[in-house]
C-alpha cells in the first residue's frame, strides 16, 4: 500500500524504530469550500452551520493508494474509503511537527452531516 501526503506540508511519521518523512505530493493539494448559515448567536459571537462542501484538486480513487487530507477534506468525502488523516500528532512550541498514527476518516459510528 502506497502513501500519498495531500496535506499542505510535509508530514513525519514517528515511530518506536525512529521517524519517516512523506513530503508534500502536490503543489496544489485539495481544498474545500463550505456553504453556511447562521443557526444561533452566542454572547454576540455567531453559531454557523456547514451544511455542504465542496471539494477540488483531489485525486481520484486509485488501487493500493491512500491518501492523507485535512480532517476538513476528510469530512467533506466521507464517502470515501481511501482517505485518511494524522492521528496522534507530535507538537513542538504550538507547532504541529508531525503524527504517531493515522486515523480512518471519520468512521461510521463518527460521520460528520456534511
Amino acid at each position: 500500500m502506497k502513501i500519498v501526503n495531500l496535506m499542505p506540508r510535509d508530514l513525519v511519521f514517528y515511530t518506536d524504530d525512529g521517524s519517516i518523512r512523506y513530503p508534500r505530493s502536490i503543489r496544489n493539494g485539495p481544498e474545500t469550500t463550505e456553504k453556511r448559515k447562521k443557526i444561533d448567536e452566542i454572547a454576540g459571537i455567531p453559531v454557523n452551520e456547514i451544511y455542504s462542501a465542496e471539494v477540488s484538486n483531489l485525486p481520484d480513487p486509485q488501487e493500493e493508494i491512500v491518501y492523507v487530507v485535512s480532517p476538513i477534506v476528510a469530512a467533506a468525502c466521507s464517502k470515501r474509503d481511501d482517505l485518511y488523516i494524522p492521528d496522534r500528532v507530535v507538537v513542538d512550541k504550538d507547532d504541529l511537527i508531525g503524527c504517531r498514527a493515522l486515523s480512518k476518516a471519520f468512521p461510521k459510528a463518527l460521520k460528520p452531516h456534511l
